[in-house]
C-alpha cells in the first residue's frame, strides 16, 4: 500500500472539500450577523409592543429562542412582523397578528408556549411584576415588615 505524504493527503482533502474554508468562515459569519439581526428586530418589534424602549436583552434572547424553538417559521415570521413597525398589521396577516399577540404576552408573563406546552422563561423578571406598581412576585417581600399596611407614593 503506498503511504501518502501528509502534505499531499491536505492537498487532496481541501480539493476534494465540496466548499472552501474561507467559504465556511463567510457562511458562519453571514448566520452570526443574521442573528444578530433578527435579535435586533425581535428586540424592536418587543420595544413597540411593550412601550418599555429598556427590556432586558438577555430576556429577549431567551424568548427569541423559545418562539424559534416553538416554531422554525418564527424566524421568517419576526423579520416580517418587524417590516410592520411603523403600520399596522394587515387583517390577512393572522399569523403575524398571533405572534405578536404571543410576543407581548411572554413580555407579561415570563411564559411561552412552545408545542403546545408552557414554557417558563423567567419569573421574577416578566412585566407583570417590574412594571405594575405595587404588585411583588410571591416569595419577594416589597418592603420592611407591613409595608402593606401603608399607601403607595404614586410618582
Amino acid at each position: 500500500m503506498k503511504e501518502l505524504k501528509k502534505k499531499k493527503f491536505m492537498k487532496n482533502f481541501v480539493k476534494n472539500f465540496p466548499i472552501s474554508l474561507d467559504e465556511i468562515d463567510n457562511r458562519l459569519i453571514m448566520e452570526s450577523e443574521s442573528d444578530i439581526e433578527l435579535f435586533k428586530k425581535f428586540m424592536k418589534i418587543s420595544e413597540k409592543l411593550t412601550a418599555d424602549l429598556q427590556l432586558d436583552a438577555e430576556l429577549g434572547k431567551k424568548y427569541l429562542e423559545h418562539f424559534i424553538l416553538a416554531n422554525k417559521q418564527n424566524r421568517r415570521k419576526i423579520l416580517e412582523l418587524h417590516t410592520y413597525l411603523q403600520n399596522q398589521i394587515p387583517e390577512t396577516r393572522k399569523d403575524l397578528k398571533k405572534l405578536s399577540k404571543e410576543i407581548l404576552i411572554s413580555w407579561y408573563t415570563g411564559i411561552v408556549k412552545v408545542n403546545g406546552i408552557s414554557r417558563l422563561v423567567t419569573y421574577s423578571g416578566s412585566h407583570t411584576w417590574t412594571k405594575l406598581k405595587g404588585i411583588k412576585p410571591h416569595g419577594i417581600c416589597g418592603g420592611r415588615f407591613g409595608y402593606w399596611s401603608r399607601r403607595q407614593k404614586i410618582s
